[in-house]
């Protein structure tokens, strides 16, 4: 039996707007380097301020990333991985269904796509990229 263990290392960089710009803040598939700290850090204060036990009874969405009934489904007919929704108070868990959508998207797309659809995913770009980069 071979036992494989991916590692996911963080590399501190200075950050600077990356809205449409090259693919350094892309998850690296091949090397399995994880570079986007600063985004994840930035959701999950937007969405529960670092509360992995938030819950938000109006959109029944729940832990730091503030996922709901709808990404759970979407993400087990997608990695055929059973997990509930109370699974996802575990940040780990919830980082690594982030991680999964969030993949060859620049900070931008992960954070718009996180959101959901529609003119208000412009609106909370905003406030993940206030999180990220100031008020510039």
């Amino acid at each position: 039996m071979i036992l494989l263990i991916s590692t996911f290392i963080t590399l501190q960089a200075p950050i600077t707007d990356m809205d449409e710009k090259s693919n350094i803040e892309k998850w690296n598939a091949a090397e399995q380097i994880w570079i986007w700290q600063p985004l994840i850090d930035a959701v999950v204060w937007v969405e529960s301020r670092g509360d992995t036990f938030a819950f938000n009874e109006k959109e029944m969405a729940v832990g730091a990333f503030q996922i709901r009934q709808c990404r759970v489904d979407h993400y087990r007919r997608l990695t055929g991985l059973n997990y509930t929704l109370e699974d996802f108070f575990d940040y780990d868990l919830s980082r690594e269904m982030f991680e999964y959508f969030a993949r060859d998207k620049t900070f931008k797309q992960a954070a718009k796509d996180w959101n959901g659809s529609g003119p208000l995913t412009e609106i909370y770009w905003k406030k993940v990229k206030t999180f990220l980069y100031g008020n510039n």
